[in-house]
């Protein structure tokens, strides 16, 4: 048995429909409606927290979530890449926020940003430090590099997971 379907997607529903309607007598329609946490959505934009966002993945998850329509909070150690990155972007919608997420307050700072751009729906904790590089057998690894390693990509994400938990909570997140 094959099935030919066609696709509509736009920023709110997905369709898919079957091409031919006499398949076995077989007539199929779905349609996937996004909601907003299961809350009525008002006119306010989701935002998203987006860690690490100057280059890479956290520049393009950045780049398509302003693009579907969402305010975004983002940061990076660098601040010049990330003010390149925010020039490139053009987006009233982006709030750049140069800075280092071990940093308790630059977290706290990134978290208000958020609930006050609307209401907090999605927290991308990308930002990493990868340490020597090669990496050095455990018994070389410089101890301070090692702390480090590990506050960067363990410590402060849980922490900003925790900071933003209630706001995400609150809007479906």
């Amino acid at each position: 048995l094959r099935l030919a379907i066609s696709l509509t997607v736009n920023k709110s529903r997905l369709s898919i429909q079957p091409t031919h309607s006499d398949l076995l007598g077989l007539d199929l329609k779905f349609t996937l409606t996004t909601s907003m946490g299961g809350m009525t959505q008002s006119n306010t934009c989701p935002v998203a927290i987006v860690t690490g966002a100057s280059r890479g993945f956290g520049k393009a998850l950045t780049a398509a979530l302003l693009d579907r329509g969402w305010a975004v909070v983002c940061d990076a150690r660098r601040p010049a890449e990330l003010e390149t990155t925010a020039t490139e972007l053009n987006s009233a919608q982006l709030t750049a926020l140069p800075g280092d997420v071990t940093d308790a307050s630059h977290r706290a700072a990134l978290v208000a940003a958020a609930i006050n751009a609307g209401p907090l729906r999605l927290l991308v904790n990308n930002a990493s430090r990868l340490g020597p590089s090669p990496q050095p057998v455990l018994a070389d690894y410089p101890a301070t590099e090692l702390s480090a390693v590990y506050q960067t990509n363990l410590f402060a994400p849980l922490a900003l997971i925790q900071a933003a938990l209630p706001a995400l909570a609150d809007n479906g997140g």
